[in-house]
């Protein structure tokens, strides 16, 4: 597993990710080349992660659920990819310590301030104020990343990156329960604002494939919630046979 690093695992998978997420980044310029920093950004799937990693020209960290390091190799994987296991049980404070740690030492961490998936559209959904505490705690900027649509294979995207907010203002002093909604409204109108950069072509036939491109999409959803429902029937089922054998 030694031979597993970021530089090399990047390489190696960056062609055929390319092949298959075509996704163009405008921003680079933006990135801080060096110093701890934590990175912004909507979140649609499993694979936003390795998206950002592609898009920004420094090497970041980010959070994964503990369960999925579970196998050596996949575990590895991720690790070298940067991968942060977490214990989703226990997450809090001790989350957030690790996080402010992760950027203390200098690293970039990447975060989603939505909190989770957004799995009905492209609106960007509710801000949970974790991001703008940690970077508070951490003294770090926060770097602004914008997914601009939800990314598909085999079609174009954009991941937009913007200028670095610096909380200097607030340093010192603890963080007011207003003070966090008015950081976290500044970088929502920050990664708003990004959408702006995309090439106006791109975004005016988006808009206009955009019911039809969800429609297919709650399709696929639909789908995959009904197959999940039946294999949770068909186990409920052997495990009810399997206790009936055990009685009689």
């Amino acid at each position: 597993m030694k031979i597993l690093n970021y530089g090399f695992l990047k390489a190696i998978v960056y062609l055929p990710w390319r092949i298959i997420w075509p996704i163009r980044t405008i921003g680079r310029e933006n990135v801080p080349k060096e110093g701890g920093m934590f990175v912004a950004c909507n979140h649609f799937s499993l694979s936003d992660p390795i998206h950002v990693l592609y898009s920004v020209p420094r090497q970041l960290a980010f959070l994964g659920k503990k369960e999925l390091f579970g196998n050596k190799l996949f575990g590895g994987v991720l690790s070298a990819f940067g991968a942060v296991p977490i214990d989703r049980e226990k997450a809090g404070i001790g989350s957030m310590r690790t996080c402010v740690n992760i950027v203390k030492e200098g690293k970039g961490l990447l975060v989603f301030p939505e909190g989770t998936r957004n799995k009905d559209d492209d609106e960007l959904m509710p801000f949970k104020g974790g991001v703008s505490v940690m970077a508070h705690m951490a003294k770090a900027p926060i770097l602004p990343v914008l997914i601009y649509c939800r990314p598909r294979k085999f079609h174009r995207n954009y991941i937009v990156i913007g200028k670095p907010i610096c909380l200097d203002e607030y340093a010192g002093k603890p963080l007011k329960e207003e003070q966090i909604k008015e950081i976290d409204e500044r970088l929502r109108n920050e990664m708003l604002a990004l959408k702006e950069q995309v090439p106006q072509k791109f975004r005016e036939r988006y808009e206009r494939n955009r019911e039809k491109i969800y429609a297919k999409y709650r399709k696929k959803e639909e789908r995959k919630r009904l197959k999940k429902e039946r294999k949770l029937l068909k186990k409920q089922k052997i495990e009810a046979r399997k206790g009936k054998k055990e009685q009689d």
